[in-house]
């Protein structure tokens, strides 16, 4: 394999564009969810809506593995359409959005 034909391939830039959108959704969740919001602990929210505000880290964790999950599931038919979309979906998409990034950050501050 040449230099040209490994920076030029659909595997390579599949993974890398669906990494992209997996990190803006995963910052977008962690935004939205944990970013400076409190819970009130007069309202009653419930332990289950009250885990993702206080480890925010959670939510694009398991709607990573979800996906991932799903991913899996179709691999076939995902295949039949494009082999470097089902790497750019599970190894760029939900490797991306099930990062531990924001659970060291939060463990280390």
């Amino acid at each position: 394999m040449d230099i040209i034909s490994f920076w030029i391939n659909e595997e390579f830039y599949s993974v890398g564009v669906l990494a992209f959108l997996g990190v803006l959704i995963r910052v977008s969740i962690y935004i939205n969810f944990g970013a400076g919001h409190l819970v009130d602990a007069t309202e009653s929210y419930g332990p289950f809506i009250q885990m993702f505000y206080t480890e925010p880290y959670l939510l694009p964790n398991m709607l990573g593995c979800f996906m991932m999950g799903l991913f899996t599931t179709y691999k076939d038919e995902i295949n039949r359409s494009s082999k470097g979309l089902y790497k750019g979906l599970t190894t760029g998409f939900c490797g991306s959005l099930t990062t531990f990034s924001s659970w060291m950050y939060v463990a280390f501050q």
